[in-house]
């Protein structure tokens, strides 16, 4: 479960920023999360809750997952699209491989909030 090492990754990241901040206690803390990056939103939660509640400025603080799509533009014809299936990138209107994916790999710490 890969899940819980980007979670300690979020967990490290979230107590420097707060220590940063002047935060004694961390209520919420949202995430951009994209499809193509294989994470389970189920695992994440658990993962979250687990990490968190070992942490003196976080225990109870809510996860929030901004879940982002997949989307990606053709070279040769510029249509924006969805990308299906695998990690090849073929256009669904023209046929052609090697699109550029513009959304859909996003893995970040968005927001902190606390007191």
């Amino acid at each position: 479960m890969h899940e819980f090492g980007i979670m300690e990754s979020v967990v490290e990241v979230v107590r420097e920023e707060a220590a940063r901040a002047g935060l004694r206690r961390v209520e919420r803390v949202a995430m951009v999360v994209g499809e193509r990056t294989a994470v389970l939103p189920e695992a994440l939660e658990l993962a979250w809750e687990a990490l968190r509640d070992g942490e003196p400025f976080a225990p109870g603080a809510r996860l929030e997952v901004e879940w982002r799509q997949a989307e990606a533009a053709c070279p040769a014809c510029g249509l924006r699209y969805h990308p299906e299936g695998g990690f090849l990138l073929v256009c669904p209107g023209c046929g052609a491989l090697g699109g550029e994916l513009l959304a859909g790999e996003e893995l970040r710490v968005a927001s902190i909030e606390g007191e």
